[in-house]
């Protein structure tokens, strides 16, 4: 358990990371995202928020572009008055059923990830646009992420084109791994494929080894491994995506773990930690042959850290998110 605690410890300090740059709407402090709309068949996204800002985020050769400002509401009509230079204005009028005709007058600013100023014809409309899907709550074996929006680290809504892979690693050799296409984003959309592939044997290793050596494990033959999922690009060859929530004093996130067949892994633990806080955890996965979601949770009061894996997915928030970080 003593191992599984200390690699939890550092994924609670990876999450206050963060917390510094998502303003998501999963901070309870922060401003919340009241609608998001996609305009289908273009690379933009409109997200409307409950303090009246908004942002509009789009692609641009390649790069990310956004415009943000404040707007006004009546009736079902939404005034967005963009921040900047431009004397554009963009009318929102919200449809019975879902989605809205959006109309563009005037020039309407737009900066690239560095701060400048980027010029953007866009269409003056009207333009029908979709409202966005919420992600559905997981649950079982399978994968059901269908058409799902994804966001980048900061919040802002990811409207891009890529394939979705999925690595494991061997458990003694970090350079010895197998990379697999699991799914692919369509204009910021996810979807995962459910036929999960079989992992051969030598990725395969003992629970111990990602849970802990204090932890009860049906059958003694039993393997697992591990999956990190990811898109092309970034630093390393790829950037992570993550299925989570998180604020200042929690975080909860799906991961994924492969049995190599029927059983369970259960235990409990405690310990300090350097930084001065005390580290509870307990673990209760019961898995099926093959791939199996986990729900992973970590909450933070004073200096007691608690978390915890399980199988059960019952009590997962509603409002866990995919982010490319």
């Amino acid at each position: 358990m003593k191992k599984y605690l200390v690699g939890i410890a550092v994924l609670v300090l990876a999450i206050g990371v963060v917390v510094v740059g998502c303003d998501n709407g999963s901070n309870d402090s922060g401003p919340k995202v009241v609608v998001t709309y996609i305009i289908p068949g273009t690379d933009y996204a409109l997200e409307i928020r409950d303090d009246g800002t908004y942002t509009l985020t789009g692609i641009q050769d390649g790069a990310t572009i956004t415009s943000t400002g404040t707007y006004s509401e009546d009736n079902g009509i939404r005034v967005l008055t963009p921040e900047g230079d431009g004397d554009g204005t963009i009318i929102v009028t919200s449809k019975t059923g879902g989605g809205a005709s959006i109309t563009v007058s005037g020039d309407i600013p737009f900066k690239d990830a560095d701060g400048n100023a980027v010029e953007v014809p866009l269409p003056e409309g009207p333009i029908d646009a979709e409202e966005e899907k919420p992600a559905p709550t997981p649950g079982g074996n399978s994968v059901p992420e269908t058409n799902v929006q994804v966001y980048n680290d900061n919040g802002t809504v990811y409207t891009g084109t890529t394939k979705v892979y999925a690595v494991v690693y061997d458990e003694e050799e970090d350079d010895d791994y197998r990379e697999f296409e699991i799914g692919d984003i369509t204009n910021g959309k996810l979807t995962l494929k459910n036929n999960l592939p079989v992992i051969d044997s030598k990725y395969l290793y003992d629970p111990a080894y990602a849970f802990g050596e204090d932890s009860d494990i049906s059958p003694a033959s039993l393997k697992v491994c591990m999956m990190e999922l990811g898109i092309p690009g970034g630093k390393y060859g790829y950037t992570t995506l993550r299925c989570l929530k998180v604020s200042e004093t929690a975080g909860y996130e799906i991961s994924y773990v492969y049995f190599s067949a029927n059983g369970t892994v259960k235990g409990s633990g405690s310990q300090e930690g350097d930084d001065g806080n005390t580290y509870t955890m307990s673990i209760d996965i019961t898995g099926t042959q093959g791939w199996n979601r986990i729900y992973d949770s970590r909450t933070i009061s004073g200096k007691t850290v608690t978390q915890s894996a399980k199988s059960d997915l019952s009590n997962i928030p509603s409002d866990l998110k995919w982010f490319i970080n």
